[in-house]
Parts: structure tokens; C-alpha cells; sequence
């Protein structure tokens, strides 16, 4: 039984243009939400390509929202001077809350620069009591170490050769009977 095109019209002038649920990635009307508004599951894609073939986001209308009154046929619409009141107290709230963020912006920059007025003491009281090495005396500090790395091998290269241990390198000498140890 064909699902009927006004019922799938009813349905897609409901949809929310501004609520991402609504629609697919490419601005289609997502077919559950259609079937879910319209409490009809027979409702295909094609039912709706056939009751509105160029329907998309784009194309649809916001719905009437419960803040704004809608006005219809029947009675006329008439302006109301209360709108202004309530724009113009958004307004003043709004403004309130951009000077406090101003404020709250202007306390920031002031701790920053505190804070950095802090730090540059601190590094220039620890450059007084540890100053930096120049090129010239880490080179130096470095060929230093290196000179000490070398003497220190070599001695314990001296040292194990001037204790006498042949460990097999040495002939026995006549008459000293070899042990295996």
C-alpha cells in the first residue's frame, strides 16, 4: 500500500534544518526521523523522493519555533513593543558579560607579566651564582675530561702488566716446574 504524499509532506516540514540528526552527510532527510514524525515505518526513501524530489537542508524551512508566535491567517500580526524590551535587556546582558571577559582578560595579561617579571629575577639571580660557560671554556673543560678519560685507561693498562701476572705469556724459566692452575 503506498504511503500517502501528504502525510511524508506533514512529516518533512518538521524537520529541523539546524539539527544534524535530522539529516544525512550529503543534506538528504534521514528516512527514520521521517518515519518516526510521520508514525509510519512503511516510509521509504523513495516516498520521499517522490513527495518532494528537490527536498534537502538547504531547501527546507526552520520550524516555527514556541518563542516566536506565528502568525496566521485568521489574526493578523501585530507588533508588540515588548520585543524590544527583551532585545534590549539581551543586549545590556550581553555587553556585561563581554566586560567581564574583558576584565577577566586584562587580570590574565597582568599575571603574565608578573609572572615573567618573576622569572627574568630568578634567571638572572641563578646567571650570578652559576654563570654560563663561554665556547672557549667548554672546549677547554671538554679536552680536559677527554685527557683525564686517557690517562686513566692507560693506567690500569700499566698497572696490570707491572703486576707480573704471565697468565701463560711468559716462558718458564729453567728449573720452575709448571703448574696448571
Amino acid at each position: 500500500m503506498p504511503v500517502s504524499k501528504e502525510k511524508v509532506l506533514a512529516a518533512l516540514s518538521q524537520l529541523d534544518p539546524t539539527n544534524d540528526e535530522h539529516w544525512t552527510d550529503d543534506g538528504m532527510p534521514v528516512t527514520s526521523v521521517v518515519q518516526k514524525i510521520a508514525q509510519d515505518p512503511e516510509i521509504r526513501r523513495s516516498d520521499i523522493n517522490a513527495a518532494a524530489p528537490t527536498f534537502t537542508r538547504e531547501t527546507a524551512e526552520p520550524a516555527p519555533s514556541a518563542e516566536a508566535p506565528v502568525a496566521t491567517a485568521v489574526e493578523p500580526a501585530v507588533p508588540s513593543t515588548d520585543w524590544k524590551a527583551q532585545a534590549k535587556a539581551a543586549a545590556l546582558a550581553a555587553d556585561k558579560v563581554l566586560d567581564d571577559a574583558k576584565a577577566a582578560l586584562a587580570a590574565a595579561h597582568k599575571a603574565v607579566v608578573e609572572a615573567t617579571k618573576v622569572q627574568q629575577v630568578a634567571k638572572a639571580k641563578l646567571d650570578l651564582a652559576f654563570p654560563p660557560m663561554s665556547a672557549a671554556d667548554n672546549i677547554k673543560q671538554y679536552l680536559e675530561s677527554q685527557t683525564n678519560e686517557r690517562a686513566r685507561q692507560y693506567s690500569q693498562i700499566d698497572m696490570a702488566m707491572s703486576a707480573r701476572r704471565s697468565r701463560g705469556w711468559q716462558r718458564p724459566k729453567y728449573g720452575q716446574q709448571v703448574t696448571a692452575k
